[in-house]
């Protein structure tokens, strides 16, 4: 791949890891979206499982047997993402038989966020990248950093995190959105 160029818009802050990339994909104030067609199997999966929203193909084909098939350790974040996504009971099928779910498996599991057919998958995406495109991205960061932030904390801490929020970050747009529900008309966001 080579270096990234010096003036490249998200150059990491952390090390080039299977870590440190699913950190920066979670860590950023703007959604993140993994398209899948095809296979998606072991780390690769794991990319994609940490991305915001995931979208993919009736025919994917969802993997992940390097521990039942390979006998490998599976560190790169699998365990940590697909029990957050899935639940216990659902991971520890997933990644201990390692057997095949198609697109359709997937959304029921609560793993994928969207499964279009292989001609409507391009529609799909753009669908949902133009829907995030026009709305309040800077309201979208801080739920981002409210849900993953909260998901290591008791009811208690995150509301003790949370409940001040509202009084140190504007949210221009929120201004923006109440006014055009009181005039019943579609919200102009600017993302500020």
């Amino acid at each position: 791949m080579g270096p990234l160029p010096d003036d490249f818009r998200f150059m990491p802050t952390g090390p080039v890891t299977h870590a440190g990339i699913q950190q920066c994909l979670r860590g950023m104030s703007k959604p993140t979206i993994a398209a899948i067609h095809g296979f998606a199997l072991g780390v690769g999966l794991d990319l994609a499982m940490a991305c915001d929203f995931r979208v993919v193909t009736d025919n994917v084909r969802l993997q992940d047997q390097r521990v039942i098939d390979r006998g490998m350790h599976a560190v790169t974040g699998c365990a940590w993402l697909q029990t957050r996504a899935i639940g216990s009971a659902r991971a520890l099928e997933f990644l201990i038989l390692g057997e095949a779910i198609d697109g359709e498996t997937a959304k029921a599991w609560g793993m994928v966020t969207k499964v279009a057919t292989e001609n409507e998958s391009s529609q799909t995406l753009n669908a949902l990248t133009q829907r995030l495109a026009h709305a309040p991205t800077k309201a979208i960061g801080l739920m981002k950093r409210q849900i993953y932030a909260g998901e290591t904390m008791s009811h208690e801490d995150f509301m003790a995190f949370a409940a001040p929020l509202i009084t140190q970050i504007e949210i221009k747009d929120r201004q923006e959105g109440l006014q055009a529900f009181l005039e019943k008309r579609p919200a102009n966001f600017s993302g500020t």
